[in-house]
């Protein structure tokens, strides 16, 4: 150990802007997020108008890969049945 570097002032600007990256990310994931959610019914409700869906049966995911985001849905959509 130096006890010169003990005279030294301690440097507060790498650690304060890894701290407010981390933020900025959080922030950006939740942006997504609350997107993720309007668009998941906005999405459910444009399908139920033409095909009966149990919403009990959708599966949803949020992805992120390569630096973009990728939405993942599951849908389950019953067999039709023949009216006769």
């Amino acid at each position: 150990m130096n006890p010169f570097n003990l005279l030294r002032p301690i440097r507060s600007a790498p650690i304060a802007r890894k701290r407010l990256q981390a933020l900025l990310e959080d922030d950006r994931t939740m942006a997504v997020r609350n997107g993720f959610s309007i668009l998941h019914a906005e999405i459910l409700d444009s399908i139920s108008r033409h095909v009966a869906v149990d919403p009990d049966r959708v599966r949803t995911g949020l992805h992120r890969a390569a630096g973009a985001w990728r939405l993942l849905l599951d849908i389950e959509i019953p067999k039709p049945t023949r009216v006769r």
